[in-house]
């Protein structure tokens, strides 16, 4: 069982979540579309405009924001988010149903 334990958050470690390039404000035109970056969930959003440094962003229900553009990925960028926040996900989950289920396991990792 230590084995699962070890090997499970050595995946863990490997797939979290990376930072990925930030968004060059100078290349981010109003009217395109990008994701924000958001835990487990990157909404698709549109820029209306710059200033100072910040985006100002259209959610699709019609809120607006504005945004550093390190939070702004694209498509591509936003695919890979997902499936390592997923991985992780799922990676905490597992720990959590060995410990559920055999807790001395998880006393024994922990030394």
């Amino acid at each position: 069982m230590r084995t699962i334990l070890t090997v499970t958050l050595c995946l863990i470690v490997g797939f979290a979540p990376v930072t990925v390039s930030a968004a060059n404000y100078n290349e981010i035109g109003r009217g395109e579309t990008w994701h924000l970056d958001k835990i487990f969930d990157n909404q698709l959003v549109q820029i209306l405009g710059k200033s100072n440094g910040r985006i100002k962003v259209g959610y699709l229900d019609g809120g607006v924001d504005w945004v550093h553009p390190s939070e702004l990925l694209t498509r591509y960028e936003s695919n890979v988010d997902d499936v390592e926040e997923t991985v992780v996900g799922l990676g905490l989950a597992t720990i959590l149903l060995i410990c559920g289920f055999s807790p001395d396991s998880c006393k024994d990792a922990a030394r």
